[in-house]
Order: structure tokens, then C-alpha cells, then sequence
């Protein structure tokens, strides 16, 4: 299904939604009654007789059952050319066009299955699912906690993602992330993170970030770098403030200006200062002085170590924001290579929030970006762990003078969990 032009394409979901929520017009299935010769579907309102003949499918044994149509009001019987009879299974499929407040398609899919297996004088309804496999088209869900209905897009020549959470917000937001899996300890994910947002090709002063942070109206503004990815986040309510937004994000990402310059690779990573030929050398940066501070906390130290035990081999055994002692083994030339490597559009996922005209907005993500870009193929997997234990493990960490070592001595039990997305064995433990 294509969702805009030949740009984007929803890429997948068979979900589960129930009735009633805002997002879709009130046109609704409410009772579905079956008897040995009819089945009879109630509405909340008068059908479309036309559309609802097209709509009906009905089966016994996965073998289609044509059938004769009855209308009264709010109710349609169906009249099967064969009478329901004991020992089958049934389907009754019921799809309703609708469109949501954003103006997107939908088609909202019920399905009923009963049985007659277990139930010789009557056929015996085993499952109405309306609630739990109910389908509006194969592409889109509803998330019923936050009143949202998902859509998921693939652009086609440049192999991004993209998500779109459709409701009635006026807080907007737009992110977009990468993966970024370190291989050391360099910072080299936190400083590209902190440099892209130095500049960029559109918009070429030194801080941008800056600027926004004073004259923007939005209601976030940042951008963090995990342990295996790196996100851009901005929100607003203002839609020409929005706009901004996104495109300044969108230009930091894929056109800045610390690839071809390396000023702001040092000074928001790391370089040597010398003020007084009579001093030696010492180093600066943003991103080194604030991981500095970070890691001075000896309970930062026992994570950093505990993931370094129990992750090894993995993007997880590396301090994704540096080491200081680390960080000035990264070179201009790494950066450089990190960055292309990692920031491409098929290794990232732009996500949109909220009401607004997502045409227009993917419009303008591909013809300004994502149409400069082509998928190469190459994609970039996350090594889990493997399961391994560590009876034991001992580490030394500066103590000031003053301080006595009895009384800054710590203990740490840890566990390796599985993936977020394993809820059961996660929640569980």
C-alpha cells in the first residue's frame, strides 16, 4: 500500500484496536447475532447498503459462502446459501471505509469466528474478536493508551523509516535517530551528537542550537546520545516554529558543517590548550569536561564497569559518551568516518507526533533529504550479548586524600536481561 506517491510505503502491522475511539467516525459494528439460516449484524447506525454488500465475506471452513442481503434500518441480515450446520468453522468478515482526522485512509476490518464443532443443536460462538483482531488495514495500528493511530513508512530510494503517531495534539514533535554502536570509548557517538549541531550547510552559524534554545517557541528542544543510538528530539505547538525545527534538525543531521570543518570537532570534543609557556598542556572540550564531570561519580564508574563485564564483545562495553582518559585517542579522521558510516537514512527512523499535515511534511523530509540519498544495502545489527557469568569482579577508583577508604568502598550486584522488547522475562524479573 502506498501511503504517498511512490515516496513512501507502509511497510507492515496486523494489529488489535477496539471501538469507539475519537480518531474514527462513530459507524460501528455493536452485535453480531447468528442463526441456523442468517447471520444478523447490528450497526450504530443506518449502513450503506452498496458498500456493505462489497464489505461482507463469509466462510465455512476457509471455503467462501455467497448469500442473500436483507436490510432494515441499522441492521443487515445475511442469508448463506448454505444453512449453518454442526462439525465446521466460520468466518464473518466485515471491512468499513473510514478516514481519520489527519485525512488518511483507513479500513477498519472485523472479524468474527464461531464454531459449531462442540454444539449440535446450536451453533455455539467461541470467539467474537471485534476487540482484539479487529483490522484497520494490514499497515496501521491504534494505540488505545495514548489515542494514537501508527502508521509505519519506508522510503523507497533512500531506505529510511519513518513513524507517524496520528492524533488530535497540538503538540507536534519530530525526531529523528540513529544507530550509533561505539567501538571504544572515544566519545566518538557523544561528540558528533554535540558538532553536527555546530552548523550546518543551510544553516551556517555557530550555534544554532544556541539560537533556538533563545528564540524558538518550542516546548523541547535537545538531543541525547545512548549506549547504541542517537536521537534529535524537538517539539512545538507553533506550526511555523515546528517547521523551523525539523528543518534545522534535518540539515544538522545530514549536512553539517564539522565534516568538512574541523573547528567544531575541537571544540565540542577535544583539543590542547596552553596559556603559559611556564605550564604543560592541558586538554578541553565540551564534550570532555562535561564526561569529566560524569564520570568523577564513583556510582558512574561501577556502571561503566558493570557493562564493560557484562557485555563484552558488544556496542555495550564502551562508554557511548567517552572516557576522558579515552577521549583524546579519537582523531578528526574517525569522526569523519563514524559520521558516514552511521548517519545515513537507512540506519535511522524519523519519528512525527501529533496533528498536523504529514503529506506536506513528507514532502518536504524527502525533496529537501531523503531524495539526495540512496540505500546502498548495507545495514547495521546490534551483537547481543551472550550469556555469561561473572562470579567476581574487583575495580579501583581515585579516593581524595582526606577520605577515608573504609568508607568509600561499594558493592554492586548485576544482571544481563534480555531485550526491552522480551516484556515478560524483563517485567518479570
Amino acid at each position: 500500500m502506498r501511503i504517498f506517491s511512490n515516496i513512501f510505503v507502509v511497510i507492515f502491522l496486523l494489529i488489535t484496536i477496539s471501538c469507539g475511539s475519537k480518531i474514527f467516525p462513530a459507524f460501528e459494528v455493536v452485535n453480531v447475532d447468528v442463526k441456523e439460516d442468517r447471520l444478523s449484524v447490528v450497526f450504530n447506525s443506518t449502513p450503506n447498503r452498496n458498500s456493505l454488500i462489497n464489505a461482507f465475506s463469509f466462510s465455512c471452513d476457509l471455503e467462501t459462502i455467497n448469500g442473500d442481503f436483507v436490510f432494515s434500518d441499522d441492521e443487515v441480515c445475511f442469508y448463506p446459501e448454505k444453512n449453518i450446520e454442526t462439525g465446521h468453522d466460520y468466518i464473518l468478515s466485515i471491512s468499513i471505509e473510514a478516514e481519520d482526522i489527519n485525512g488518511l485512509s483507513l479500513n477498519k476490518k472485523y472479524t468474527y469466528k464461531f464454531s459449531t464443532k462442540t454444539d449440535y443443536l446450536a451453533p455455539k460462538i467461541l470467539s467474537i474478536t471485534p476487540t482484539d483482531e479487529e483490522i484497520i488495514d494490514e499497515n496501521i495500528k491504534e494505540i488505545k493508551e495514548i489515542d494514537s493511530v501508527l502508521y509505519e513508512f519506508k522510503h523507497e530510494k533512500s531506505g529510511a523509516s519513518m513513524v507517524y503517531l496520528a492524533n488530535d495534539d497540538t503538540n507536534k514533535c519530530f525526531s529523528i535517530g540513529f544507530k550509533t554502536l561505539p567501538e571504544d570509548s572515544t566519545g566518538v557517538c557523544h561528540i558528533i551528537e554535540h558538532s553536527v549541531l555546530c552548523g550546518s550547510k543551510k544553516y551556517p552559524v555557530k550555534e544554532p542550537f544556541v539560537n533556538l534554545l533563545k528564540g524558538s517557541m518550542a516546548s523541547f528542544l535537545n538531543a541525547m546520545t545512548a549506549s547504541d543510538c542517537t536521537i534529535y528530539p524537538v517539539a512545538s505547538q507553533n506550526d511555523k516554529d515546528f517547521d523551523n525545527l525539523m528543518s534545522v534538525y534535518l540539515d544538522a543531521v545530514f549536512a553539517p558543517l564539522s565534516i568538512t570543518d574541523p573547528k567544531p570537532f575541537l571544540q565540542e570534543g577535544w583539543h590542547l590548550e596552553l596559556f603559559n609557556e611556564d605550564e604543560l598542556p592541558s586538554y578541553k572540550g565540551i564534550v570532555y569536561n562535561e564526561m569529566k564531570g560524569a564520570m568523577s561519580d564513583p556510582l558512574s564508574q561501577i556502571s561503566e564497569y558493570t557493562n564493560q563485564v557484562l557485555y563484552k564483545g558488544t556496542c555495550y562495553e564502551y562508554n557511548s559518551g567517552g572516557d576522558p582518559d579515552v577521549i583524546p585517542e579519537l582523531t578528526y579522521d574517525y569522526y569523519k568516518s563514524f559520521y558516514h558510516k552511521h548517519y545515513h537514512p537507512s540506519n535511522g527512523v524519523i519519528y512525527l507526533y501529533g496533528m498536523m499535515d504529514v503529506l506536506e511534511k513528507l514532502e518536504f523530509i524527502d525533496k529537501e533529504y531523503l531524495s539526495l540519498f540512496y540505500d546502498d544495502g548495507e545495514k547495521i545489527e546490534v551483537k547481543m550479548p551472550t550469556p555469561r557469568i561473572v562470579k567476581d569482579s574487583v575495580f579501583n577508583y581515585p579516593v581524595a586524600t582526606k577520605e577515608e577508604l573504609e568508607k568509600n568502598v561499594y558493592f554492586s550486584l548485576a544482571f544481563a536481561l534480555d531485550r526491552a522488547d522480551n516484556i515478560r522475562d524483563v517485567m518479570g524479573f
